[in-house]
């Protein structure tokens, strides 16, 4: 059951973006990441294309990039 913490990642950072707003949401995935390696993120396509909207010099989405590689990468192999 390692997995079930991070079942509902996806629809809550949905709904931080979208309540919320962009940089709530970004704050929200940068902790997210944080979780130990073994913790699946279950990130879809969706979410991570979320990261677009901020631009290409911001250290946090920088670092939720790398650390979404680093537990997964060939699922993230286009970041």
């Amino acid at each position: 059951m390692y997995w079930w913490p991070s079942f509902y990642n996806e629809d809550i950072l949905l709904l931080i973006h979208e309540n919320l707003g962009k940089n709530k949401f970004l704050e929200a995935f940068d902790i997210i990441t944080q979780f130990p390696k073994e913790l699946e993120i279950h990130a879809s396509d969706k979410i991570v294309s979320l990261l677009e909207e901020f631009p290409k010099i911001n250290k946090t989405a920088k670092a939720i990039i790398g650390r979404l590689f680093e537990k997964n990468p060939s699922k993230y192999y286009k970041l």
